[in-house]
């Protein structure tokens, strides 16, 4: 699948792919290559949304020169378990600071009467020139797998003193560059053979709360 130029003005929804209110819904798709995609709305978006109890593997996807106003790439709520394995995204930005990776899904859910216990993964993946300010991993519920990963040139502005970028409505979202964390017993973040190449924040590295 190719797409080029693509523009979405939706509210609180997901431009490529975007569930609500669904439940148990599958998807997987192969070799994706994705150009200049933008969410215009003020309102917080996102490339990839999906929520409650969404299942899917998402392999070979390639994402170019794309971003929004208030967007994110990736964001996974409500029990859902999502894989993306090989895969690349070079020159993204939103225009207010923005997480790059929400992750608010238990590791946890029934299915069929019976109880699984799931990890959801970003696996032999290379993220490039992420440009605006905005962490790239909010973490708040649940067990997420980061492997076999290159980071390279993540917000930038910082080193020249350029981040022209609207402000978050949480500072430690815009200012943090590498994960944030919230404590709760079923929560984690693994990462394992990641190459991380100039990456730049504000005040903090890491936030737990």
């Amino acid at each position: 699948m190719y797409i080029k130029n693509l523009i979405g003005c939706g509210v609180h929804d997901g431009l490529f792919y975007y569930s609500q209110d669904s439940l148990n819904i599958e998807f997987n798709a192969r070799n994706i290559t994705l150009y200049d995609l933008y969410q215009s709305n003020k309102h917080k978006t996102s490339i990839f949304y999906f929520d409650k109890n969404n299942f899917a593997n998402i392999d070979g996807l390639k994402l170019f020169n794309s971003g929004g106003y208030n967007t994110n790439f990736l964001n996974i709520l409500e029990n859902s378990l999502v894989n993306f394995s090989n895969f690349e995204v070079d020159y993204f930005k939103s225009k207010t600071a923005k997480e790059f990776v929400n992750f608010e899904s238990y590791n946890a859910y029934y299915r069929d009467g019976s109880l699984i216990l799931k990890t959801n993964t970003l696996t032999n993946c290379k993220i490039s020139n992420v440009i605006s300010q905005g962490v790239l991993f909010r973490i708040k519920k649940g067990n997420f797998v980061i492997s076999n990963c290159k980071f390279r040139k993540i917000h930038e502005c910082y080193k020249y003193n350029n981040c022209t970028n609207l402000n978050s409505d949480r500072l430690y979202v815009q200012e943090a560059e590498l994960l944030i964390a919230y404590e709760d017993a079923l929560s984690g973040a693994d990462f394992s053979y990641v190459d991380i190449d100039q990456i730049y924040g504000g005040k903090y590295n890491e936030i737990f709360f």
